[in-house]
């Protein structure tokens, strides 16, 4: 809820900031508002879907090794395999 709350006030700023100024004098601050907004759409989109698909609902669908943590030339592996037939 305060995710959604922050990004709303983040927005509104923005739209402000937008509003006021022309693109000459937007300046720093539009720009540190626009990469909070945008951080904050990723973070309340996870929180998100932690809410209404589960806690593991990134990794619930990945290749047993990917899910524990194995690195990348497993992941290569496994699938070569699977498409081999092996």
């Amino acid at each position: 809820m305060w995710g959604g709350i922050l990004l709303a006030a983040v927005c509104w700023m923005c739209w402000i900031l937008r509003t006021r100024n022309t693109a000459r004098e937007l300046g720093l601050l539009y720009g540190v508002s626009l990469a909070v907004g945008v951080g904050l759409v990723a973070w309340t989109g996870y929180r998100g879907g932690q809410l209404t698909l589960g806690q593991d609902h990134l990794t619930e669908h990945m290749p047993g090794g990917l899910r524990h943590g194995a690195g990348a030339a497993e992941y290569r592996r496994s699938i070569v395999g699977e498409r081999r037939g092996q």
